[in-house]
Order: C-alpha cells, then sequence, then structure tokens
C-alpha cells in the first residue's frame, strides 16, 4: 500500500467541507427554531385575545372591553413578527414546510381583524356578571 501520497490532501478537505455544512445546517435549523418559536408565540396571543373576546360577549360588551383592544393589539404585533420571521426562513424552508406555511397563512388573512368589537352592549351588568360560564 505504496500509494497514499497525495491524499492526506483529500481528507483535509473533506473534514473542512463537512464542518462547513455542519455550521450551515446549523444556521439554517436556528432560523426554522426562529420560526416556530414565533408561530407559538401567536398562537398564545390569539388564545388569549379568543379568551377575552368571549368573556366580552358572554357579558353583553360590558367586560373585557379593553383587554380585547389591547389583545387586537398585541395579536397585530405577533403577527408582524411571524410574517418578518416568515422571510428570514424562506431560504431554508423545504418544500413540505413551504406548503403548511402556504395554508396557515391563507387561514390567518381569513381571521376577522383582532380586537373588533360591536359598538353596544346588550345586557346590564348585573345580568352579565350572572351570564358568564
Amino acid at each position: 500500500m505504496n500509494n497514499t501520497t497525495g491524499h492526506a490532501h483529500d481528507a483535509t478537505a473533506w473534514l473542512q467541507l463537512a464542518r462547513r455544512l455542519q455550521k450551515q445546517q446549523l444556521q439554517q435549523l436556528s432560523q426554522l427554531g426562529e420560526l416556530a418559536s414565533q408561530l407559538s408565540a401567536l398562537v398564545h396571543m390569539l388564545q388569549c385575545e379568543r379568551g377575552a373576546s368571549n368573556i366580552y360577549l358572554c357579558s353583553g360588551g360590558l367586560l373585557y372591553t379593553a383587554e380585547c383592544r389591547a389583545g387586537g393589539a398585541l395579536v397585530d404585533e405577533r403577527l408582524a413578527l411571524f410574517y418578518a420571521s416568515l422571510e428570514r426562513a424562506r431560504a431554508v424552508a423545504g418544500s413540505a414546510l413551504c406548503w403548511r406555511i402556504a395554508r396557515a397563512v391563507d387561514e390567518l388573512a381569513q381571521l376577522p381583524a383582532a380586537g373588533k368589537l360591536p359598538l353596544k352592549p346588550r345586557r346590564s351588568s348585573s345580568a352579565a356578571s350572572s351570564a358568564i360560564c
């Protein structure tokens, strides 16, 4: 086995390539992790806003008015952060993820505007307090 001259460089090149690819893959994973984190925060805010809206509706518009408006503003803020993270993840997303993102973005576009409340309450405060589930 005398024909090994010149091949040590090949091993070094492969190790450098492995290191470079590993770093690239970790950066891609980090970007996808950021996207997942932003999506989780958005879903949490939507659930909080939904809860406040339910109390508002059960009370006939007498309770949780401020919370609904604040929840709507927080949802809007989280939406903006989510869409920004989508742009950063665009370069690393695979086809399966792109299909799922397309569906999620379409579903988000169909949601009514958060924090938009009816103008007139329908019940007195005592009736509203007894109507809360």
